[in-house]
């Protein structure tokens, strides 16, 4: 079984795996490593929102070229907010290759809802960037993903974090494929040891 737990991430898995496994083994997963990190049982809206999310990347991965299917997946990826460590935030998923990164952040919302999710987006990026010793050479790309969005929806957010210009996208599920296919292409090839990039120390 190619799915593995760890107590950084609630769920560390290959594209692959959210077709070869039925959704609600993976919820489990997740579920389970919230538990022991969190020490406290998820909420039900919570546990809802990881089912939407798994079922709409579950779409998505179909439509991608088997080359792609090797790339890394995290759910609820842990990253510390301060020196201490003892503040942390969640992005929901993380994909990964040895370049790149797409940050997906899911919200059940349509486009009718005009609201920016700037400061949400961006401080991802900007911990990762900033903080993780690995991903300063890499290339990262935030999304917002509107789950009740039923037309190809997309648009483009520019926003000033800490003075820094940063710019991230809000889509439908329609065009999450195509999106995930054009921002890895030619760049999806895989950490020989992920697990490493993983547990890196954080620097700040």
């Amino acid at each position: 079984m190619i799915l593995s737990s760890t107590g950084i991430a609630g769920l560390v898995c290959k594209l692959e795996d959210l077709i070869n496994y039925k959704a609600k083994d993976l919820v489990q997963e997740i579920i389970d490593n919230h538990i022991a990190c969190m020490q406290s049982k998820p909420s039900m809206s919570q546990i809802r929102a990881w089912v939407d999310e798994i079922i709409k990347l579950r779409a998505a991965v179909r439509q991608l070229p088997e080359e792609f299917l090797d790339l890394d997946v995290v759910f609820e990826y842990r990253i510390p907010t301060s020196l201490k460590c003892d503040r942390f935030i969640y992005p929901d998923v993380l994909i990964v290759s040895y370049r790149k990164i797409m940050v997906l952040e899911f919200k059940q919302l349509d486009a009718s809802v005009e609201k920016v999710f700037g400061g949400e987006a961006t401080k991802y990026k900007r911990h990762l960037k900033d903080n993780h010793p690995e991903c300063k050479k890499m290339r990262i790309r935030t999304y917002m993903v509107l789950t009740k969005e039923k037309t190809d929806f997309k648009k483009f957010y520019d926003f000033s974090f800490h003075g820094n210009k940063c710019r991230y996208t809000q889509i439908s599920c329609n065009l999450l494929a195509e999106e995930i296919y054009h921002w890895f292409e030619k760049w999806y090839d895989t950490y020989n040891d992920f697990d490493d990039w993983l547990r890196a120390t954080w620097i700040f």
